[in-house]
This record gives structure tokens, sequence and C-alpha cells, in this order.
């Protein structure tokens, strides 16, 4: 799965472990805007779940990477 690309029907926190300890932070599907790709839901950048991969290399980030981010924080 690519990441930013946000799948139909995401995962409840309590089926993918999600936890503290670890850094959603650091994860390819975590987004600053305390989004993610897989699970719903508020996401602490300070946790992590069962579903965690490490970020790839940064990537640019155009208007087109923001207008998205930006959809998913306001939800429409």
């Amino acid at each position: 799965m690519q990441p930013g690309i946000m799948p139909g029907a995401r995962l409840a926190k309590e089926e993918v472990n999600y936890r503290i300890h670890e850094q959603c932070l650091s994860c390819d599907h975590f987004y600053a805007s305390g989004n993610c790709d897989l699970v719903a839901g508020n996401i602490s950048p300070n946790n992590i779940c069962d579903k965690f991969e490490v970020k790839s290399a940064p990537q640019y980030k155009d208007k087109q990477f923001f207008e998205g981010e930006y959809k998913k924080a306001t939800g429409s």
C-alpha cells in the first residue's frame, strides 16, 4: 500500500494493538495532522500499533500533498 492513500475502511485501535512506548511519528502511515492511513480516530505521534512501518525517505511535499492533508484533517 502506498502511504497517503486512505483505504475504504480503517481499523479500530483495539484491532491493531495501538499502544504507548514507540512512536507513530516515525511511521509511514502517520500524518502530522494526527491522522493515519490505516487506523481510525485521533492518533498520537507518541504511540504505536502493530501496523507500524518505518518511515521511508522524506518526499517532496507539494501543493497537492498539503491539500490532501487538509482534506483528511477537515473531513472534506
